[in-house]
């Protein structure tokens, strides 16, 4: 997670603009700035991560899913140490029919077996839609450790479309 400069000092931005505050104490003991990166190490504690990389941030598990349709879903992410947000996503770069078509009713079915399947859920994160649903790419690993990635998995399967630039601006 990247630390940031807020009113009060430094914190921890968790993403979903929710923030860790961090005590001067820990400041000083990391040798943390604005633009360090930290995780949460084994024993739950903050660890700054020099070999971290912008392109590692906003990288979630998500602990509960439930598909909404075929390009929406709702988690509840866990955010170390000790937090949790409940966030609706939005499938990056993709766009499946709507509900009320036979194939909307299928690729919400198809979505449904896939995370019925799988192990865990791994997402990445980048900025909220006009509907405040967070677009996502998410990655699910399945019992027997393949990684499936769900957004170009609806793609291969025809149960969605490629969203380009020239997309609804709703999207972005």
């Amino acid at each position: 997670h990247p630390v940031v400069a807020r009113r009060d000092g430094l914190a921890v931005d968790l993403g979903f603009k929710m923030y860790l505050p961090l005590a001067s104490e820990e400041v000083r003991r990391l040798k943390l700035t604005a633009g360090s990166i930290v995780r949460t190490g084994e024993d739950g504690k903050l660890v700054r991560d020099d070999d971290a990389t912008k392109a590692d941030l906003f990288t979630y598990c998500a602990l509960a899913v439930r598909v909404v349709d075929g390009d929406t879903l709702a988690v509840t992410v866990d955010l170390p140490p000790h937090n949790e947000a409940d966030k609706k996503l939005r499938l990056r770069g993709i766009n499946c029919p709507e509900m009320d078509t036979p194939e909307g009713k299928a690729a919400k079915s198809f979505v449904q077996g896939l995370v019925d399947q799988a192990k865990s859920v791994l997402l990445t994160t980048t900025k909220p839609d006009k509907y405040d649903r967070y677009l996502a790419d998410v990655f699910l690993v399945m019992n027997s450790g393949e990684e499936i990635f769900l957004n170009n998995t609806l793609l291969e399967d025809g149960h969605a479309v490629r969203m380009d630039a020239s997309a609804p601006q709703e999207w972005s």
